[in-house]
């Protein structure tokens, strides 16, 4: 008996095999990251209220004025500041580094499905057009950025409004 059939011997008695699980690993696994950076982000936040007390409560034990940066937010905790963020309106700038990063996607769904052969089969390969859908919406962000850029400033966009180029001449 070689060492492979003695690891897959329980699954040998299920009538089981690992193909059949990576439909259900596919559907569980993104659920499963979002959750694990959500609590990764709870610990680092309690670990980092942990320290601020620590911190405060040494320096009462030893008689010291408490340093003012204990009594400050923690990185995150202005709600304000989170708004301001999400409501910020994009640039051109970023509307054009997006287009490209779908773009890129999309050219890269299109050669994923285009190079799927399984033995004689080739039905994956008419999902290469799927990638067309991020592709086009890259191309539209790429070509929005362009026209929303601002115009070149002008000469006369240096002067206040009352001067007047016949006024500068005299």
């Amino acid at each position: 008996m070689n060492t492979f059939s003695s690891l897959a011997y329980p699954f040998a008695l299920l009538d089981m095999e690992f193909g059949h699980l990576i439909p259900v690993i596919a559907i569980i696994a993104p659920f499963v990251m979002i959750i694990s950076i959500q609590v990764a982000k709870s610990i680092a936040r309690t670990q980092q209220e942990r320290m601020r007390c620590d911190v405060i409560r040494t320096a009462i034990e030893r008689g010291q004025p408490i340093p003012a940066d204990a009594f400050k937010a923690l990185p995150g905790d202005d709600e304000a500041s989170i708004l301001a963020e999400a409501n910020k309106a994009p640039t051109p700038q970023f509307d054009i580094r997006t287009g490209l990063i779908c773009v890129g996607a999309g050219l890269g769904v299109y050669l994923m499905f285009s190079t799927f052969q399984v033995g004689n089969f080739d039905g994956l390969r008419g999902l290469r057009w799927v990638g067309a859908i991020p592709g086009f919406v890259g191309v539209a962000l790429i070509v929005n950025g362009l026209i929303n850029r601002p115009a070149a400033a002008s000469p006369s966009a240096d002067l206040r409004p009352t001067e007047r180029r016949d006024d500068l001449r005299s």
